[in-house]
């Protein structure tokens, strides 16, 4: 084989090499609801996760943990939720995953804003009206 033919098959090789690369990483969309819900599932079970989805089922408890840490201090009304103090992470993981079983067109969307969604809608803020309203929205109790 020649020179020439050798790098014309180098490059249709790295173009077809390209193209497969690409489409398998659209496919599996890391920040989707599709990518996430099967392990978030799990934690909603309050299943001990098998082993080939531990590192996926934490990554879910850390995100959901994490958005529901958050959301008291968001202003958009859409996503801001004001959770009670003793809500468990399994508590929170069964609201998200209830609410993506209950919205299945939506699950290409990110998780994050899904799942900011979920928590509004299972736990919304009223208006503050004291300053001991919103201590007690961020787990203070205060003192009289």
């Amino acid at each position: 084989m020649t020179n020439a033919k050798m790098r014309i098959l180098a490059v249709i090789a790295s173009i077809c090499f390209f193209f497969l690369y690409t489409a398998s990483a659209t496919a599996a969309d890391v920040g989707s609801a599709n990518y996430m819900i099967e392990d978030c599932r799990i934690v909603a079970s309050g299943a001990t996760p098998q082993t080939d989805h531990m590192f996926q089922a934490g990554i879910c408890i850390g995100r959901i943990d994490a958005l529901s840490d958050v959301a008291v201090r968001l202003e958009d009304k859409r996503y801001r939720s004001c959770r009670p103090t003793n809500v468990t992470i399994v508590q929170i993981a069964k609201v998200v995953v209830t609410y993506l079983d209950q919205n299945p067109a939506r699950l290409h969307e990110p998780i994050n804003s899904l799942a900011l969604e979920a928590l509004a809608h299972a736990w919304p803020c009223g208006p503050p009206d004291t300053l001991g309203d919103i201590l007690r929205q961020h787990g203070i109790e205060p003192t009289k």
